[in-house]
């Protein structure tokens, strides 16, 4: 496959893309990050906390997306999608680890005083972060609406409501067997998903 420097075209595949990272194209890394934001963002939600700033960890997760375009082999067996995903989770957890580990806790909390009021004010909740989360959560719902059957979505959001699988099976009127299969197929296609 031929390379260039040249703007790549919209649509191209992500194996296509991955090389002309590689040859040096920086428009194809555009394309690409384009593409995988979003799925960065869900990344990034586990992580968020008081010590790491939402965009902070998208950056990680974008640089482990450009490591993963630099490195992959087409020639895997795994998908350029899953090679992605898995770079981008390790990255975003290796910052996650740390910027939480004990070395770094006492610099990550520590205020200096005149600034304590402002880290209790009310004022202190970022919109951003929030707009953020709530893109996140609007994305998931989607994808959870448009994936699972409607028994499957019944199913997952009584179990992450905390119920068990005979409390399920109860609340729906379905054996509690009927009730894993959905919660492990709907766990499938999400994982398909993302």
């Amino acid at each position: 496959m031929k390379t260039s420097l040249k703007t790549p075209e919209k649509g191209l595949p992500d194996i296509e893309l991955s090389a002309l990272i590689k040859a040096g194209n920086p428009d194809a890394f555009s394309e690409l990050a384009e593409r995988y934001l979003s799925l960065v963002r869900i990344k990034v939600l586990p992580y968020r906390c008081a010590m790491l700033d939402g965009d902070d960890l998208c950056q990680e997760g974008l640089m482990g997306l450009y490591s993963a375009a630099c490195s992959f082999q087409p020639e895997g067996t795994a998908s350029f999608r899953t090679y992605a995903a898995v770079c981008i989770e390790n990255r975003i957890l290796s910052a996650y680890r740390k910027a939480t580990n004990d070395k770094n806790r006492l610099l990550n909390v520590s205020v200096p005083l005149f600034e304590k009021e402002e880290l209790f004010s009310p004022e202190e909740e970022n919109p951003e972060a929030r707009i953020m989360a709530m893109e996140g959560f609007e994305l998931l719902k989607h994808k959870i609406e448009k994936n699972l059957s409607k028994m499957e979505q019944k199913v997952l959001r009584s179990y992450l409501n905390g119920n068990s699988y005979s409390e399920i099976a109860v609340q729906l009127k379905i054996t509690a067997k009927a009730a894993d299969n959905a919660l492990q197929r709907a766990r499938l296609k999400l994982r398909q998903t993302f």
